[in-house]
């Protein structure tokens, strides 16, 4: 039989068939070896594809030793024949075949040929004639993606599909981003959410979904095609317990603890990533689903290292929760004797105990979905994966961000702020000291939070006497130099635009970009050094605070600079990381000392035995206690931009900006959409006020010219931006742009009570915007105590010489992937 075949130049899948046929009964016999065994044949390849037929023929010269195709390993090199593979998934979210092999998701149930094969002689045979009619046959009954012949099975964090559905599995791997890649006309750039900053490039069409008819625990609701069961659920008023599922991530499915029954699927499904695609019954609770969860907890707590009554999440944690809503008495299998990881304490900004991690990907998820900084990774598969940096270095020497986006989202203690309040304590006992502290306008609005209120409960005046109780010297209002912030952004703005439009300047730094977000500011230094010269040179209000507070209020009222602890109060953990800036020291000392965020600051309230809704109301202190509404809503997004825009269209057209929009609500730049781009025509101009006669004698030049304003939140949706300007796309004809590196700006920031999702960010947002109605000067140029200190104090105005030295600072470029 070898001699027979052996002479003869068959092609491939002729010498297959030809075997078969002399295999058939009465002729010849050729034995077969045990699955997956390998042969003495030194040219065979464990795991090849290619079907059983083609390993037949080339082992007929190994004295027909054959050994039968083992189970599929993934794809191997490229060889002839590859063009014959199943096409590439559809590009709605599906991977690539080949991945998909590799990964174990898809398995091929007919064999396709795909090399060319050496015949026993040594005579090679190419891919043609039958080979190349089957192929096309093949195809023809298979369709272009010959779905019918592959079958789907859930990958580990893929949903699991309804039986008969072929539809691309959602894609896992992150896809680098298009640098550069300009925002096209069909593009609106206002299509972003916070949540999902790749949903930029995806034009808003207005599309009639399918309803489809669904049954949960017995309740009926009709819910969008591709729903998930727990969106579902959540309709119904029906909780399903998770811990990696998250209102602003994509669903990932990874926790398993929000597992249901579906009817007609042999084994429990994860609520969080089963889609909807036909009426359903489903069951939420059952004693199998129940004995299934306290299953995962118990194995969670089993690697869960550390003591409840320690933790800095204690009553607030989610495991913790779990464990208690499902009795969990006892540890079924124990618990760690010792640590496994050491404390990472090098990030000025955030803890990292990986001791209490669960694995659950969202701190991942966030800071690579929302964040675009991919400074977390999972690390190893298995029982020894975690959650690492680049290299396994230490937070602090990578290009973390310090936002806290994070921390805000870890369901444990696993991520917590750096905890200030010790030192607090300390200087506040000191005698010698005189400690003032400023508040920012989004802690007022969620400190209640921690207090049992419900989110957006207004506590300016509550927190106020709280903190005169805990020994504060002064307390003031961050308001004031918000103000200060927009006249000296606003007169940057304004120079920039005259250099331009004049043509004193053929390349001007436009758009400006502002620089009130410590977080953005550490991005844009890690990822886009090329564009620092967008940047606004002036500080943040909490740094002109500080300086303001080390000089012009230490000569008022008589103190040595080195006596007086500048201690602010911040939603944002990165405030933590600004202070310690080098470049942050103009009045000769440290501006500000320490930044606290709203969650420590609810900390020392308890700890001092107070109840802050029982509290009475008292207002802030002299010098700096009258703020004005446009300071108060520099804790929304969009806040920056209006309150900007106040002062400006007053400025340059000498009319009140209530003349363009009612109650002087700039409503076009406002909402949580993740990206906005509003036009504002200046018809005409007016004279130039006394504060700016240093730097313009008349407005002409702007007469008739359209103003170019954008606003983004969250740095993915900055990244959105910053590529859009370099491939020189509408944002790069902006003139204005305000950039939060946080989801909602300051109201989400990582510094403001745990949990945080879209629906509590809007109602803190409603109680700012409250805020701001009821001020009786809603305009940073109208603000008493800004106009005093240029007076007094800023002799030369906003950006001239000594608020330059004192107000305006530079930034610094930094790597990619270390600090």
């Amino acid at each position: 039989m070898v001699h027979q075949l052996g002479h003869r130049a068959l092609q491939g899948l002729q010498a297959v068939q030809r075997v078969r046929r002399l295999r058939a009964p009465g002729r010849v016999r050729v034995a077969l070896g045990p699955v997956g065994a390998r042969t003495a044949d030194p040219g065979g390849r464990r795991g090849r594809q290619g079907g059983a037929g083609r390993r037949l023929l080339g082992s007929l010269g190994a004295a027909l030793r054959v050994r039968a195709a083992p189970r599929l390993r993934g794809p191997g090199p490229r060889r002839l024949g590859d063009r014959l593979r199943p096409a590439p998934r559809p590009s709605g979210g599906g991977r690539e075949l080949p991945g998909v092999l590799h990964r174990g998701i898809v398995r091929p149930v007919h064999a396709v040929p795909r090399r060319q094969h050496q015949a026993a002689g040594g005579r090679s045979g190419s891919v043609e004639g039958a080979l190349l009619l089957a192929a096309v046959e093949r195809a023809d009954r298979f369709g272009p993606n010959h779905s019918v012949g592959l079958e789907v099975r859930p990958g580990p964090v893929e949903p699991q599909g309804l039986a008969g559905d072929r539809r691309a599995l959602p894609r896992r791997d992150h896809v680098p981003p298009d640098r550069g890649r300009p925002l096209s006309a069909s593009e609106p750039p206002c299509c972003t959410s916070p949540g999902n900053p790749s949903a930029m490039s995806t034009p808003a069409v207005s599309v009639e979904t399918a309803l489809v008819p669904v049954t949960i625990d017995g309740l009926e609701v009709e819910v969008p095609a591709g729903t998930t069961i727990l969106a579902a659920a959540r309709r119904l008023g029906l909780r399903i317990p998770s811990l990696c599922a998250h209102p602003d991530l994509r669903a990932a499915g990874v926790c398993r603890v929000c597992m249901v029954e579906v009817k007609g699927q042999r084994t429990l499904q994860p609520a969080c990533t089963f889609p909807i695609e036909r009426p359903i019954e489903i069951t939420t609770s059952s004693p199998a689903i129940r004995k299934a969860r306290r299953h995962v907890i118990d194995l969670l707590l089993a690697n869960h290292y550390g003591d409840c009554n320690t933790c800095k999440r204690n009553n607030n944690c989610e495991l913790q929760a779990l464990a208690h809503e499902y009795g969990v008495d006892s540890f079924r299998f124990g618990t760690p004797s010792a640590p496994k990881h050491a404390i990472d304490r090098s990030s000025p900004s955030i803890v990292r105990d990986m001791n209490k991690c669960v694995l659950c990907r969202r701190c991942v998820r966030t800071c690579l979905e929302n964040q675009d900084v991919a400074c977390l990774a999972i690390q190893d598969r298995g029982a020894k994966s975690k959650v690492t940096t680049f290299g396994d270095k230490p937070l602090g020497a990578v290009a973390c961000i310090n936002c806290g986006q994070c921390l805000n989202r870890c369901p444990t203690g696993a991520l917590t702020e750096v905890d200030q309040t010790d030192d607090l304590w300390s200087v506040l006992d000191d005698p010698t000291k005189h400690v003032v502290i400023q508040t920012a306008p989004a802690p007022r609005a969620a400190i209640g939070e921690g207090f049992g209120l419900e989110p957006g409960t207004p506590m300016t005046f509550q927190m106020n006497t709280a903190i005169k109780r805990l020994g504060f010297d002064a307390v003031f209002d961050t308001n004031f130099s918000a103000d200060l912030t927009i006249l000296e952004e606003g007169t940057e703005l304004l120079l920039r635009l005259h250099q331009a439009l004049t043509g004193k300047d053929p390349a001007p730094a436009l758009p400006q970009l502002t620089s009130c977000s410590p977080g953005w500011i550490k991005y844009i230094e890690h990822f886009y050094p090329d564009q620092l010269p967008l940047l606004s040179s002036a500080k943040s209000p909490q740094q002109m605070f500080g300086a303001v507070i080390k000089t012009y209020y230490a000569k008022l009222k008589g103190i040595d600079p080195r006596d007086i602890v500048s201690v602010a109060l911040m939603p944002c953990v990165a405030k933590k990381f600004e202070c310690s800036r080098p470049e942050m020291n103009d009045s000769g000392f440290r501006d500000v000392d320490y930044a606290v965020t709203t969650r420590e600051l609810t900390k020392m309230i308890r700890e001092a035995g107070l109840n802050l809704p029982q509290l009475p109301k008292s207002d802030f202190d002299d010098p700096f206690e009258t703020p004005s509404g446009s300071g108060v809503i520099f804790a929304a997004t969009g806040g920056v931009m209006e309150a900007a825009l106040r002062t400006v269209i007053e400025i340059v057209t000498g009319k009140k900006v209530e003349d363009f929009y009612d109650h002087a609500d700039i409503v076009p730049v406002r909402g949580f959409e993740g990206v906005r781009l509003v036009e504002i025509p200046i018809p005409e101009v007016g004279p130039v006020p006394d504060l700016l006669q240093r730097h313009f004698s008349d407005f002409e030049w702007l007469k008739g010219a359209t103003l170019r304003v954008g606003v983004a939140h969250g740095t993915g949706n900055a990244r959105k931006v910053l590529d859009d300007i370099k491939a020189g796309g509408p944002f790069s004809t902006c003139h204005f742009i305000e950039l939060m590196a946080c989801s909602g700006g300051c109201l989400g920031g990582g510094g403001q009570p745990i949990p945080t999702s879209p629906e509590i960010r809007a109602k803190r947002a409603q109680a700012i915007y409250g805020e701001d109605a009821s001020y009786v000067v809603r305009k940073s140029h109208e603000n008493p105590q800004v106009l005093k200190i240029y007076n007094e104090f800023l002799e030369d105005g906003p950006c001239g010489h000594k608020s330059h030295d004192l107000l305006h600072t530079s930034y610094t470029p930094r790597g990619k992937f270390i600090s």
